[in-house]
């Protein structure tokens, strides 16, 4: 039987508050590198403890239960539920941002910008993304970092944020000082690179298909855009069209869901609701 050790980050007492007293505390009260966000104490944590290859893993923020309205226990049920084995669970909230672009890559540079150096790493770090394996579904899209892994997965998903790390921390180059650059976030500025590792266990799923995804319903799970909210149905049909073209590599289907999305897009601008976006 599968053995599980899911850890919710707190750096105040804030937020130490705020976990789930389910989930096992890791503390991070020091904050000593801010600048990368939940990384670093999974990263301390890699490295002082080690992660066992059988072991089932996962390292959450102290706002998981306010983005995905999900408890340690229906955590833990989902998990433990009788079903195929996996090497990866997904508990991402946000389906509308999923489904509405292409790929989290696209949805960071609309929502934090600086495309140029996104698809310079990309072109460095993830050379297979392109093609079909850079359209990704609710199937293998993780937000926030919220996913529970085996110690396998979780040993590759280190390796690569550990030359993302490396890259960032000595940054010789224009693309590990646009790791360190500000971009826009919310109402405000943040650092590039906690959002670029933010992206990396997709990419892996998108670019690695040995891996196996078991996927906690995203439909159960709130949306994050108010424009969207009420367009639940149109957002399932971005989805069914980017899964039918994964799984029959048929261009029609994506060419439908461009269409279908620019549909999406006229009305909001219509309605004075989104800026212009290009595809």
């Amino acid at each position: 039987m599968a053995e599980f050790s899911i850890y919710q980050i707190f750096y105040s007492e804030q937020t130490r508050q705020a976990c789930d007293p389910g989930f096992l505390p890791l503390d991070y009260l020091t904050n000593d590198r801010p600048d990368w966000r939940e990384y670093w104490p999974i990263r301390r944590f890699i490295l002082s403890q080690g992660i066992k290859p059988d072991h089932y893993y996962g390292f959450l923020s102290p706002k998981f239960q306010e983005k995905t309205g999900l408890s340690a226990t229906s955590v833990f049920e989902f998990l433990k539920k009788p079903g195929e084995a996996f090497d990866v669970a997904l508990f991402g909230p946000f389906f509308d941002q999923g489904a509405f672009f292409l790929n989290p890559v696209e949805q960071a540079t609309t929502g934090h910008g600086d495309s140029h150096n996104w698809d310079e790493l990309i072109r460095q770090f993830f050379p297979d993304f392109v093609g079909k394996a850079a359209v990704t579904t609710s199937q293998n899209t993780v937000y926030c970092n919220y996913f529970v892994a085996s110690g396998r997965f979780w040993e590759v998903w280190f390796n690569q944020c550990e030359q993302i790390f490396a890259l960032a921390e000595n940054p010789t180059t224009e693309l590990g000082r646009a790791l360190n650059g500000q971009v826009s976030y919310a109402d405000s500025r943040a650092p590039m690179k906690p959002f670029v590792i933010e992206r990396v266990a997709t990419l892996l799923l998108a670019t690695q298909p040995q891996w196996r995804v078991r996927v906690y319903d995203p439909l159960q799970l709130p949306f994050d855009s108010r424009f969207f909210i009420p367009r639940r149905k149109e957002m399932m049909v971005l989805d069914a069209l980017k899964l039918a073209y994964q799984a029959r590599d048929v261009p029609a289907y994506l060419e439908t869901y461009i269409l279908y999305r620019n549909q999406i897009i006229r009305q909001l601008q219509a309605q004075g609701l989104m800026v212009s976006k290009k595809d």
